[in-house]
């Protein structure tokens, strides 16, 4: 392997795509019930369908950034294999474990100057982050593309990273500090579903209200079928918070919308991003002409 990528588990990668890619996954902290697990991609500390059971029951959850100590120890680890390593983090704008990155790496080069570390703040989350990572260990993987090729082509491309979700329990963005109060309780009230993105800075934004969970889910479908870049070469992301059929709906939506589509793949949104917001996510990733 000419060098290791290594990424964190907000990009909710299973460990089946993790052993088909070869990456390395740092997985991110979540407390539930004062108890504290580390979000590894085959959910042997938690099942996932166990934290949404605890999200329903209205159990708050909350996440931490990687640490410092923690990309130290997976520095060493990939350095022993190679001395080039890719870093794809969870957006700056969400999280401070780009931070952590820049800090780490700082602290391994004292000791290991021929090391060559690259981060790139993916502005990423979710599945998002997870589709990136995808696309670039598979430029390594199949295209051969070196650790420089396949850094200019993450600048030319993460900012056609698309991100749309829309949630189903307004009430978790309100504990989740995403939403105020008043506007949970008044969206709930009348059947208020919101539509979000991720914008070209890596935060959270609302782009659609709209009345009742399909709308929302045909919203999401639209803005795919408006926005993707040559179906018939790329791969969907669709990711859930313990929904599948939402999930299945809105996958036979967009092939109905976008029937050339090359390929989709359905994924579990994991504790990090599920902690804040509940149940019942459902979340679309492509490439597409801009966010």
């Amino acid at each position: 392997m000419s060098y290791t990528i290594i990424t964190d588990s907000c990009a909710d990668l299973n460990q089946n795509m993790v052993d088909e890619l070869n990456i390395d996954v740092i997985p991110m902290s979540f407390e539930l019930n004062g108890i504290q697990y580390k979000d590894y991609p085959d959910q042997h500390e938690m099942n996932i369908k166990d934290f949404y059971k605890a999200m329903r029951d209205k159990q708050v959850s909350k996440t931490a950034q990687v640490t410092i100590e923690e990309y130290l120890e997976h520095f060493k680890t990939a350095y022993q294999k190679t001395k080039d390593i890719l870093v794809i983090v969870f957006s700056s704008a969400l999280s401070g474990t780009y931070n952590s990155s820049l800090v780490a790496r700082n602290i391994f080069l004292e000791d290991h100057s021929d090391a060559n570390i690259n981060i790139l703040d993916s502005k990423c989350a979710c599945g998002g982050q997870g589709l990136l990572v995808y696309l670039m260990a598979k430029n390594r993987n199949e295209k051969n593309m070196t650790i420089e090729e396949n850094i200019k082509w993450f600048n030319d491309n993460y900012l056609h990273v698309c991100h749309h979700f829309t949630v189903e329990d307004l009430g978790a963005l309100k504990r989740g500090g995403r939403l105020s109060a008043t506007s949970a309780f008044l969206g709930t009230l009348v059947g208020i579903k919101p539509v979000l993105h991720v914008d070209n800075e890596g935060r959270l934004v609302p782009t659609d209200k709209v009345r009742g969970r399909k709308a929302a889910l045909n919203k999401i479908a639209e803005y795919v079928h408006n926005k993707i870049i040559k179906p018939e070469e790329n791969i969907i992301f669709i990711n859930d918070g313990d929904d599948h059929s939402a999930s299945s709906y809105i996958e036979n939506k967009i092939r109905e919308l976008v029937p050339s589509i090359k390929e989709i793949r359905h994924f579990d949104v994991g504790p990090v991003i599920g902690g804040h917001t509940g149940a019942g996510i459902i979340a679309v990733f492509f490439m597409g002409t801009e966010r």
